[in-house]
C-alpha cells in the first residue's frame, strides 16, 4: 500500500466519522420511559394485584348481601273443591325494595279428566305488582281453570310452580320459582304441598 492509498483510508475514516451523529434528545427522554415502565418495582404490580382480588371479593359480598328471598307458600282457596281456585302469595323478605313483581303459574303435569297438560305458564295480568317493600306480600292465581271452562270431575297428576320475575336494587332482574303438587283429600278437597324450587322457564328480561 503506497502512501496515497493510506491518506485515501485515512480520509474515509474522517468522512464516516462526521456522519456519525447522536440521537435527537426527545428520542432519548421516550426511550428512558420505555425502559422505566418495563422495569417497574415489584411493590407496584403486587398493590395492583391485590386491588384487584379486593374488588373481586367486594362484588361477590355485595352480591350476597343483596341477593332476593322471595317466599311463595300456599294460602287460601275460594273453592276447596276446585284445585286452582287456590291462591298462592309471595312474599318479599328481603331488606330492600323489590319492583316490577310478574309472578306466573307454569303448569308442569296436568291431567283434568282426560285432557293432559304440560309445559305451558299462565299469565295473570292482575297479579302484577310495580312494588313489594321489605316484608310486604301479594297474592298470585293459577287459573287453570278458565281454560277448562266447567270443571272436570276427577283430576290426575297435579304439578305447577309459582315463578315471578322481578327487579332488585341497581335495576338487576331476578327470578324465583317454586313447583307444588296437588292432592286430593277423601272429603274431597285439594292441598297443595310445596315440592321445591328449581330453574325459571324463561330467562329474565
Amino acid at each position: 500500500m503506497n502512501s496515497r492509498e493510506r491518506r485515501k483510508r485515512r480520509r474515509n475514516r474522517k468522512r464516516q466519522k462526521a456522519q456519525v451523529t447522536s440521537l435527537p434528545q426527545g428520542e432519548i427522554k421516550q426511550k428512558a420511559k420505555k425502559l422505566r415502565a418495563r422495569t417497574k418495582p415489584k411493590y407496584l404490580l403486587i398493590g395492583k394485584l391485590a386491588w384487584t382480588i379486593i374488588g373481586a371479593v367486594a362484588t361477590l359480598l355485595s352480591y350476597r348481601v343483596v341477593r332476593p328471598v322471595i317466599a311463595i307458600e300456599p294460602y287460601a282457596s275460594q273453592d276447596p273443591h276446585r284445585p286452582f281456585a287456590e291462591q298462592f302469595y309471595l312474599q318479599n323478605n328481603n331488606f330492600y325494595d323489590i319492583e316490577q313483581v310478574e309472578p306466573s303459574c307454569g303448569v308442569i303435569n296436568v291431567r283434568a279428566g282426560n285432557l293432559t297438560m304440560k309445559d305451558f305458564s299462565i299469565v295473570n295480568l292482575f297479579d302484577f305488582v310495580g312494588r313489594l317493600s321489605p316484608g310486604a306480600k301479594t297474592t298470585v292465581t293459577c287459573r287453570l281453570d278458565q281454560l277448562l271452562g266447567d270443571a272436570p270431575s276427577k283430576y290426575g297428576p297435579l304439578q305447577i310452580s309459582i315463578w315471578a320475575q322481578f327487579k332488585i336494587p341497581f335495576g338487576i332482574s331476578e327470578c324465583k320459582e317454586s313447583s307444588f303438587s296437588g292432592i286430593q283429600a277423601a272429603d274431597g278437597t285439594f292441598i297443595w304441598t310445596y315440592r321445591g324450587y328449581g330453574d325459571c322457564p324463561w330467562p329474565t328480561k
